[in-house]
């Protein structure tokens, strides 16, 4: 389903990434999206549910550093037609589930637990070690009818 992401499922999922990072909610931008992210390693972020001439055009428009371009389809498929000055980042990915998620029971390993924070129509789960250390944190935002979960790292040695 590569490169078959809706323009509706894109702009609901930057919504949810907005909130997680509480920045400006994203702009109608061509046949993408643009967020002002404000960060000095992330000026601004132009996200695409398709390669197409706007993407292209973008691309080879920007010259300035720390703007970032998202488009839902494997780098193979752009990076030899765009300006060599772009960096290619890992690669990131959507995952969506269209049906109602069941979490089963688990528990902490000893020595560990959770808490709890929330902020706009974000909520933050950590989990921290006895001395209070973080060992893992991850948030989800509600936007719409969807979740966007965001951030979530599980620190080296906490593995």
């Amino acid at each position: 389903m590569e490169g078959k992401v809706s323009v509706e499922i894109v702009e609901k999922w930057l919504k949810g990434w907005c909130l997680s990072r509480e920045v400006p909610f994203p702009v109608p931008y061509t046949s993408g999206f643009q967020v002002i992210v404000g960060d000095e390693k992330q000026k601004e972020r132009y996200v695409f549910p398709e390669l197409n001439d706007d993407f292209f055009r973008l691309a080879h428009s920007i010259n300035e550093p720390w703007i970032h371009l998202k488009v839902s389809i494997s780098p193979e498929e752009f990076i030899s037609k765009i300006p060599e000055r772009w960096r290619l980042q890992p690669q990131g990915y959507m995952m969506t589930c269209f049906q109602p998620m069941n979490f089963p029971e688990i528990s902490l390993a000893k020595g560990y637990h959770l808490e709890f924070s929330e902020y706009n129509t974000t909520f933050v789960v950590r989990i921290a070690a006895e001395n209070d250390e973080q060992a893992s944190i991850g948030r989800v935002s509600l936007t719409d009818d969807m979740a966007v979960y965001d951030r979530i790292i599980t620190e080296k040695n906490h593995q």
